[in-house]
């Protein structure tokens, strides 16, 4: 938004900083300023860090449950090897 301000300028008033275009004219004796507003790209930069934190969670917790299933599997000749001692245990204190 471009306001008025008291001593008569004209000032870009933006949520966030604007993007100031500027051209060169006549050797720079004068100069052709635009001023655009970055405020789409703020949103879009805010939605991309929002689909990165998700992200981040969803590939935390699959990798976590695979971890989990993984290391199951590879422990599970220990756990019949205990059950088996356990049993081995029990017999020989009878």
């Amino acid at each position: 938004m471009i306001r008025k301000t008291l001593d008569g300028k004209l000032r870009a008033f933006i949520n966030g900083a604007p993007r100031v275009y500027a051209l060169s004219i006549d050797n720079g004796a004068r100069f052709f300023a635009a001023m655009l507003p970055l405020s789409d790209i703020d949103r879009s930069v805010a939605m991309f860090a929002r689909w990165m934190i998700a992200i981040a969670i969803a590939g935390s917790a699959a990798t976590t449950c695979i971890g989990w299933l993984i290391a199951r599997r590879a422990l599970r000749p220990v756990a019949v090897l205990t059950v088996g001692a356990m049993a081995q245990s029990r017999a020989f204190s009878r």
